[in-house]
């Protein structure tokens, strides 16, 4: 009877445990979300307690939350102020393109030893045939504005590379939930023809020239949203 009292308060703590961890990352992801929609916008100060109300929570997974969020640079923590929503300043659109070259030139120079041809050159003519990415989702018919930077990576088959890209592309999202359409409808045709070269990299097994277009595709988008920050 002893054991049969132990084993059901163990197992009641476990649930109590895991119900706690999924509390925890449901908070986590709800503000999270929030941030990358811009629903809570960049240099918005951190209120746990309106958070806490608005997800109706209590207060310790959400300062739990935003401690993982400043460690991924999404919330900043200013001595003596408090935190903030990350502002998407000049700084942050360099730090956060510099990551993604070190990341995609190396993954793009690596990915021509497994490329599937006749994927690559079904996905070029769809991008041929694809209309200009629509400035409340960013897709077209030959997929998001991100979709071949992701395909690259993902052909490696790597785990921790592939979940260290993610956390970048959270920040992509971010700034192009920023700005809008106003990177992607004014740059569409640009885009479109420097990921047809990336492909054509791609397709001819050429390491060096892959990641040759790849940076160059990447500083150009970096320019562009730079001067845009500029204005």
């Amino acid at each position: 009877m002893d054991s049969f009292l132990k084993n059901e308060n163990l197992y009641k703590a476990l649930d109590e445990k895991v119900g706690f961890r999924n509390k925890k990352a449901m908070v986590y992801e709800s503000i999270k979300q929030k941030i990358i929609e811009v629903a809570l916008p960049p240099g918005l100060p951190i209120n746990e307690s309106a958070l806490a109300r608005m997800l109706n929570v209590s207060k310790t997974p959400v300062r739990e939350a935003v401690q993982q969020l400043e460690r991924e640079n999404l919330v900043e923590n200013i001595s003596g102020r408090g935190s903030y929503v990350t502002p998407v300043s000049f700084e942050y659109i360099h730090d956060i393109f510099e990551m993604r070259e070190v990341l995609e030139c190396g993954a793009a120079k690596r990915a021509v030893l497994v490329v599937d041809g006749e994927e690559i050159q079904s996905r070029m003519a769809m991008m041929e045939q694809s209309e200009p990415f629509l400035s409340d989702t960013s897709q077209s018919e030959g997929g998001s504005a991100e979709d071949i930077h992701t395909y690259i990576v993902r052909m490696l088959r790597n785990k921790g590379l592939m979940m260290a890209y993610s956390r970048v592309l959270d920040h992509i999202a971010r700034i192009r939930n920023f700005f809008a359409d106003r990177i992607i409808a004014n740059r569409f045709d640009k885009i479109r023809a420097e990921h047809m070269e990336i492909y054509k990299a791609l397709l001819a097994r050429d390491p060096d020239r892959a990641e040759r277009v790849v940076q160059e595709h990447l500083r150009n988008a970096a320019s562009y949203i730079k001067n845009v920050v500029r204005l």
